[in-house]
């Protein structure tokens, strides 16, 4: 990424979303690289996903299971064209926020919307 970063003078930037896994030669590459202009950490119980196996289950959202690391990779054109503000990583904690509270609501629990995703799922393939 860096490569192609430093390759051009047109806006570019990446956005990388990965586990916190601090000790991996990946991430120490992502946290080392020139072109890191924004670090976010995401705790573990402060944000969540939509799992792939969701058709499988009544529920669509997943408490994530470790903490997260979003790295804003940009060259100068990026950052100026699409700046890393804090009101945007705002809206981006806001986006990845866990939603069981909106299921449950719904009532859609996870447990018992896990056990009704496999009956479905069960139900269907017979």
């Amino acid at each position: 990424m860096d490569t192609l970063l430093e390759a051009t003078d047109r806006p570019l930037s990446f956005v990388v979303i990965v586990p916190a896994w601090n000790d991996t030669r990946g991430h120490a590459a992502l946290q080392a690289s020139t072109q890191l202009r924004r670090y976010e950490l995401l705790a573990q119980e402060d944000h969540g996903y939509c799992e792939g196996k969701q058709s499988l289950r009544r529920t669509r959202y997943r408490i994530a299971s470790f903490d997260t690391s979003i790295f804003f990779l940009q060259n100068l054109a990026g950052a100026a064209k699409w700046p890393a503000t804090n009101a945007a990583c705002s809206d981006l904690r806001a986006a990845f926020s866990p939603k069981q509270a909106i299921e449950a609501a719904a009532g859609l629990g996870l447990v018992r919307g896990m056990k009704a995703g496999r009956a479905e799922a069960e139900a269907a393939r017979d």
